[in-house]
């Protein structure tokens, strides 16, 4: 009976012993250190002056979800007519791209405007005689050399009306 008592007293210590060393190493009582989010927009301002690849570009939670609440049901048409761009620029933290159909960009082309600093997000979709504005928040004041480009723009598609849509 001495070495059943025995026994059993040594592998209480043994047990309470292990519990010991493994709750030392166990995963859960290690700090873990979080790695942040990309900052919004941040993998587009690595683009600014070159191409972005479409999916990267959609990929986009800013994107994505802000072309979605500005055209609403007009995101699908964005997104077939979205073939050629244009390389991104950025001024006053407003980032730019420009977007049409393969072979059909005298039909209709997408002009983005991206406020990063406000999350606004603008589109102006040019089609033949008509501009279409999608506002979003808000209808946000563009830089000089993108007032400069939009205006090229709207001289090549001989705009005549303008129609802001708010969604």
């Amino acid at each position: 009976m001495k070495t059943f008592i025995s026994i059993v007293f040594m592998s209480l210590f043994l047990l309470a012993g292990c519990g010991k060393q493994a709750s030392k190493e166990a995963p859960g009582n290690q700090t873990a250190v979080a790695t942040p989010p990309p900052a919004p927009w941040s993998i587009l301002k690595e683009h600014i002056g070159g191409y972005i690849d479409d999916s990267l570009f959609f990929a986009q939670p800013e994107v994505t979800e802000g072309l979605k609440a500005v055209l609403g049901p007009d995101y699908a048409n964005l997104r077939s007519d979205w073939n050629v761009v244009s390389p991104m620029n950025m001024s006053n933290n407003i980032i730019t791209i420009t977007g049409c159909k393969h072979d059909a960009c005298d039909k209709s082309m997408w002009m983005l405007f991206m406020n990063t600093t406000n999350n606004i997000i603008n589109v102006y979709h040019l089609t033949p005689k008509i501009l279409y504005i999608y506002e979003g928040k808000e209808l946000m004041g563009l830089p000089k050399s993108m007032n400069e480009s939009l205006d090229q723009h709207k001289r090549n598609f001989h705009i005549e009306k303008t129609e802001v849509k708010k969604i």
